[in-house]
């Protein structure tokens, strides 16, 4: 069984929700995408971790603050994954079932600049996608 790190890298100086896109890449097995390509292959029994990072501050956090079942396949057996309630907040799940198909999810995260401490533009969120290797 493989274990995945998913990170979401983050310009937390400029991100706005209308620059999601432009402003956020993902990063897995030292490969790098754009949030609407992104596909993650995995199997049944795998464990998936979802961390964002900032590319502008060290001292800006982003918080994974939950993970939503959107469409295809069902692979967690769940509809909601929920943060860990950690500073940077991570979200953790274990794939149950690898039907074939792919799961379109949600990914919803928050950003906080560290230098004042503020929440930048509320809740941010894209949709990635998982696909077993059937």
């Amino acid at each position: 069984m493989e274990n995945h790190n998913i990170i979401l890298f983050v310009d937390t100086a400029n991100i706005t929700k209308e620059t999601i896109e432009k402003y956020c890449t993902f990063h897995q097995d030292n490969m790098k995408s754009n949030p609407s390509e992104y596909t993650t292959s995995i199997d049944a029994g795998e464990t998936i971790t979802w961390l964002g990072l900032s590319v502008s501050n060290a001292n800006d956090v982003v918080n994974i603050t939950k993970i939503e079942y959107k469409g295809g396949a069902d692979l967690f057996g769940r509809p909601k994954l929920n943060g860990d309630g950690g500073y940077p907040e991570t979200v953790i799940g274990t794939i149950k079932n690898a039907p074939e198909g792919e799961e379109t999810y949600t990914i919803t995260f928050t950003v906080y600049n560290g230098n004042n401490g503020g929440k930048r533009s509320g809740k941010f969120t894209l949709d990635p996608k998982l696909r077993p290797h059937n």
